[in-house]
């Protein structure tokens, strides 16, 4: 319980995120994710807390307002990818987690490999990237792209029944050996 984690499904209310090559939007399967992985955190007694667990909007600055001022230890941002316009979506696959600040790059690789994994999707391992919400030091922030929503290659990973499951579980399991391996 002294493990305090913010779960942050990205977007919501009118930022939609990316949209998959079948008109999925990425700010429902980020907030199915996020609710699913609260309740496994939970269940194994985590202090947890969402910075939205409904379809709203929440600005990045109250994001990172919101993880501060409850005092997160592990900050997780969860998404879908995408690609610019000018790329071929068809060369980007799998997952990918983003760390800005050292301290977080563990996390980072760790989660990236669990979600390849359980996924069975190719891992882009941890990656640093200047992103607002992972940006500040008094947390481990991270930022995962669970699966490039608009990649032909992983429709069926996404719009598995069992996508939502598998992804906060793994997730979870990648938060737990990240915390064994910082002990």
């Amino acid at each position: 319980k002294t493990v305090k984690i913010i779960i942050d499904p990205g977007h919501g209310g009118n930022e939609r995120g990316a949209i998959g090559c079948l008109g999925d939007i990425e700010k429902n399967y980020n907030l199915k994710v996020g609710l699913r992985l609260k309740k496994i955190l939970e269940e194994h007694n985590f202090n947890v807390k969402m910075t939205r667990e409904t379809d709203k909007f929440i600005s990045l600055n109250d994001r990172i307002k919101f993880a501060k001022e409850n005092d997160a230890l592990i900050f997780v941002s969860i998404h879908m990818n995408s690609v610019p316009i000018s790329d071929d979506p068809n060369l980007n696959e799998g997952t990918i987690t983003f760390y800005f600040n050292p301290q977080s790059k563990n996390a980072a690789k760790i989660i990236s490999k669990s979600l390849a994994q359980d996924l069975k999707v190719k891992d882009g391992g941890g990656a640093q990237a200047s992103l607002a919400v992972i940006r500040p030091t008094e947390y481990i922030g991270i930022l995962t792209e669970l699966v490039y929503l608009v990649n032909p290659k992983d429709v069926p990973v996404y719009r598995n029944k069992k996508f939502v499951n598998t992804a906060a579980q793994s997730i979870y399991n990648g938060i737990i050996n990240y915390i064994y391996s910082e002990l």
